[in-house]
């Protein structure tokens, strides 16, 4: 049985149809991934660029950056201390300070996109700094 060339033709010009919205698709799930991949990079470098500064007013100012910056102080049953800052791009930052001695001074800065729910966990956050810092048993300078 012969067939006709129209319906070759229009078997084909399906198959070419069928490729072409395959490749239209993927493409546009590449262009989506990108976008993503693109914000998400975005906020990460805005949490360290706010993790940077935090670490930097802490060297510089000790316990008086989180005095005067604006940040909540956090009451714990464990004696831990613990900052927060909500910046006005709708970050968050969080400071646990972990361990103290005489004469220095530990802790983890974390910072959390807008939005979400920053309940303290590392796995959440966007980026995390270890803050550490000496300081002389005549200053003060304790929290």
């Amino acid at each position: 049985m012969k067939k006709s060339g129209s319906a070759i033709f229009l078997m084909e010009f399906i198959v070419v149809i069928l490729s072409f919205s395959l490749s239209v698709t993927i493409t546009l799930q590449l262009f989506v991934s990108a976008y993503q991949k693109g914000e998400r990079s975005e906020e990460i470098s805005v949490a360290l660029l706010h993790a940077q500064n935090i670490a930097e007013q802490i060297k510089a100012f000790g316990s008086d950056a989180l005095t005067y910056g604006g940040w909540v102080k956090e009451h714990t049953a464990d004696g831990t201390r613990r900052f927060q800052l909500v910046f006005d791009d709708g970050f968050t930052a969080k400071i646990v300070f972990e361990k103290f001695s005489a004469s220095r001074l530990f802790g983890v800065v974390r910072v959390y996109p807008p939005g979400a729910d920053s309940g303290g966990g590392a796995d959440e956050a966007l980026c995390s700094l270890n803050l550490s810092r000496y300081v002389p048993k005549d200053t003060g300078g304790g929290l």
